[in-house]
Order: structure tokens, then sequence, then C-alpha cells
């Protein structure tokens, strides 16, 4: 557990109706602080709503929970990657380079190595392009961004933003699917060939996104004497929005949304799919002199210890895999109005979420990167049974 405030809290579920007191609204903090434009709930679709309407606890079921794979880091040069028979040997970019087939050497490659060739590979060959375009940009990536921190490239730096997304969007691929090239090549895309290039589509399509919360990019986080953070942007998802966004994503529309788990620099996108809320100390505002950033019409604060489900990356597999499905706790304070409308909230939490977003649709055409969408769910519903074509339509 992260370290809270000093002051003793007694956890317990609470009834609904329990936590809606009579009498005005008390204004006694000292700084009247709501939370601002970038963490209004709105900004996700969803409104405030009376404390005790909220859902407890919800899950995604089976049939809408996101899929894992490989985040396919920059230093192993994203899809370019040959998953299936490189050595993950530290974070030297130069360790994971290869040279290219010639289109000559192509034709002479067994069928198990051209099955092992990687992602970006094998999408260049099954648009006949010999000159590997897709897999050179991929290895390339590495090199500019070596360029770009003049030092070692950041292990985390990769495709999560993308894979994060694809992977509640789209259903999980099967275990192969097998069409024939242009050029006559029987081409094997095993699950995560396909989810590769899901991913790489999704990180590079320009699709408008709804986005609340604020990105901390500091490497020392500023905090006052009661361990409060000072920079604004460092403050992070207010975690009434997140409370919020989380009973109506999750436990009333069953739909998946993404968000970096807490504040460091590094990034880590991941799918949210469940959550379980334990609230306690219920009180009067006015009962607690120490407590200074109320939002305005706060009247009541309760604290919140919420269990936070959701995906992890995993290996690259041949075939489907289980989603790696792990949990976290946060801890906070919810601020409610004289009628128990949640209007703001204080972290407890030394770690906390950083931001939530989420696709507003499918990015369904061709992206920034090149990749065709018609093409690549040619293969998923192939990989799943879902079309009937053996070679791809030109």
């Amino acid at each position: 557990m992260k370290a809270v405030h000093s002051r003793r809290i007694l956890w317990m579920t609470v009834a609904a109706g329990l936590m809606i007191a009579c009498g005005r609204s008390e204004q006694t903090a000292k700084l009247q602080e709501a939370p601002d434009a970038r963490n209004n709930p709105a900004l996700m679709g969803v409104s405030t709503k009376r404390f005790d309407t909220i859902k407890m606890q919800a899950r995604l079921p089976p049939d809408r929970m996101p899929w894992s794979d490989d985040y396919w880091p920059t230093y192993r040069g994203g899809i370019s990657f040959r998953w299936q028979t490189s050595r993950i040997a530290g974070i030297d970019y130069q360790r994971y380079r290869y040279p290219l087939l010639s289109e000559q050497e192509v034709f002479g490659v067994p069928q198990g190595a051209l099955d092992q060739l990687s992602p970006a590979e094998k999408y260049d060959l099954l648009m006949g392009d010999f000159s590997f375009s897709l897999t050179r940009f991929e290895q390339g990536k590495a090199i500019r961004a070596m360029q770009a921190s003049g030092s070692v490239i950041p292990f985390w730096v990769g495709l999560c933003h993308g894979w994060a997304a694809a992977s509640y969007m789209e259903p999980q691929p099967g275990e192969v699917a097998s069409l024939l090239s242009p050029d006559g090549l029987l081409l094997n895309f095993y699950a995560s060939d396909i989810k590769a290039l899901l991913t790489k589509h999704y990180a590079d399509a320009r699709v408008r996104t709804n986005f609340v919360g604020g990105r901390c990019d500091s490497q020392v986080v500023r905090r006052d004497l009661r361990g409060r953070v000072l920079n604004p942007e460092c403050r992070d998802t207010n975690p009434a929005t997140l409370h919020l966004v989380l009973e109506d994503y999750i436990g009333r529309r069953q739909k998946s949304f993404i968000l970096d788990v807490d504040e460091q620099v590094q990034v880590w996108n991941q799918p949210v799919v469940g959550y379980q809320f334990s609230y306690g100390n219920l009180r009067p505002l006015q009962a607690e002199a120490s407590y200074g950033y109320a939002a305005p019409g706060t009247s009541q604060l309760v604290d919140v210890l919420l269990k936070l489900d959701y995906i992890l990356e995993a290996a690259s597999s041949r075939r489907p895999s289980m989603p790696n499905v792990v949990s976290r706790s946060y801890q906070y304070t919810l601020e409610l109005d004289r009628d128990g409308m949640i209007v703001g909230g204080e972290w407890l939490s030394q770690i906390h979420p950083d931001f939530i977003w989420e696709l507003t649709r499918v990015p369904d055409s061709t992206s920034d990167g090149g990749l065709s969408y018609q093409v690549i769910k040619h293969l998923l519903g192939l990989s799943r049974g879902e079309a009937l074509l053996e070679a791809f339509p030109h």
C-alpha cells in the first residue's frame, strides 16, 4: 500500500442513502478549489451524480475484455522485431537490427523461416513491397530516437498507446491467418503478428480522442508540507473525475477506457477492466479544519479506497492469450455538496493516475504509418474464421 496522510482511515462499505446529510453547505476551506477545466468529466461524456447512486463495483464481461500483447518498444525496432527468433538482450537497439532480405533471397527462404519474420516484414511482403518500406521505417525509429535523446532509448518508449486502444476496440485475433501474397508467397500471420499490425495502425492513426487530466513531465514533483503536489499539471486526474468515469464506463456502459496508471515521467497506457470502491470516515467538512482544498459548495468529505483492475502487456505469442489482468490500489477523498453530489476530490495516495483517454471511433482508413486498416481487418477476420478468401483481394 502506498503512503497516505497520517490520520487513521477506517474502511467500510456504505449503504445507499447513508451518505446524504442535511444542513447548510459549509465553506470553511482555506482555498476553494474545484477540479480544473481539463478534469471536467464532461470531457469523457460523463456527468456528476449523487454519491449514493454510484455502483460499488463492476467488471467487464469476458466478451468485452481487452487483449494483452507486447508494447513493441522502440529500442527493439517496434514491429520490425522478430519476436519468434530474437532473444531479448538489453536495450541497445543495435542488438535487434538485422539485414533485410533481397527479393531473390525471399523466394529461397524455407516456409518455417518465412513464418518467423517480423510483423512488419510479413506486411511488406503481403503488399508486394520488396524494398521493405514499413520494416525500414520501424528499424529507423530506434536510430531517430537515439539521435533525439542523445543517449540510451528509454525502455518504456514504444507503442503502448496503440496497443491499449486496439486491445479494447478490436476483438482478439485467432491463431493464424494464412493467405497468398500477390507474388505467390504463403504468409502465415499469427495472433501477435496481427496484434502488432493493429497496434501500429492505432498508434499512427489520426482520430479524435476524449482526454481528461494532465501529463506530468517533471522529473521532480514538488510538494507542500502536507504532501500535496504543487505543480498543477502533476496533480493529474482529479479523483472525483476518475470515480465518475469508472462507474459510468465500466459499471454502466461496460466499456473500457485507457489510463496512465501513475504520475511518473514514464507513460504506461493501460485498458481499464474493473473497479471496487470501499468508503470510510464520512464527516462534515467543518469537522476537519486541516482540509484546505475543498471545491466550492463542499459540505461533506468521505475517504475512498479504490481497487482498480487493468490489462497489462504480455509476451508475444502465436496463439490467442488470456488477458493479463493486474490490480492496483489508490486512496483519495471525495468532496460532496449538501445534496450528496460529487463536486471534487483530493488524492491521499502518493502514486495516482496521470490521465484518462479514449478514441472516439475506429480508425478505419490508412494511417500515417501507411498501414491499410482494410488489409489488417481482413487478416483479423481470416484468423477468426470470419473471412473466406485465401488471397488478399487487390
